[in-house]
């Protein structure tokens, strides 16, 4: 089970990579272990609870392989590319997903960052604060309230 202070995750990377941007990768992130795809797979087909085994054991597997290979794809938390010094995060089940960053910058802070508990806000880009009223059940902003997930005037779940 996955908490705060040492976030478990099952990571996926395209395998066309150099020794010392993977050795970067492993480091920054700080990977448990690291296995190839088709180690990977074989696991997986051998254990039902590979993957559950991996995060009652707090651990963060780094899988290598080929980024076309969508086998299993399910199963990870977290689905990286890396090209030319930057780390696109193509599929984050713990965080933000969607974003590019230098390799200099891959910490576990920026990739679960947004899995920790925070404030609700809007991104209302007017508004500095949240211009939801909770006490009456609506949200008072015109753009889509992120803090509450509707729209102006439709009630909260």
């Amino acid at each position: 089970m996955s908490n705060l202070v040492n976030p478990t995750a099952v990571i996926f990377i395209n395998n066309d990579l150099s020794a010392q941007v993977l050795s970067v990768i492993q480091q920054q992130l700080y990977i448990t272990n690291t296995i190839t795809k088709s180690e990977f797979d074989g696991y997986v087909a051998a254990d039902g609870y590979f993957i559950d085994n991996i995060h009652a054991l707090g651990e963060r597997l780094l899988v290598i392989g080929d980024f076309q290979d969508q086998t299993n794809r399910a199963l990870f938390d977290i689905v990286l590319f890396a090209k030319n010094g930057l780390i696109a995060v193509e599929k984050n089940n713990v965080g933000p997903h969607g974003i590019t960053l230098p390799i200099s910058r891959i910490y576990l802070a920026e990739l679960f960052k947004y899995n920790l508990p925070r404030k609700p806000r809007c991104f209302n880009t007017t508004s500095t604060s949240c211009p939801c009223d909770s006490a009456a059940n609506y949200c008072k902003c015109k753009y889509f309230c992120y803090c509450r997930k509707v729209i102006c005037g439709y009630p909260f779940s």
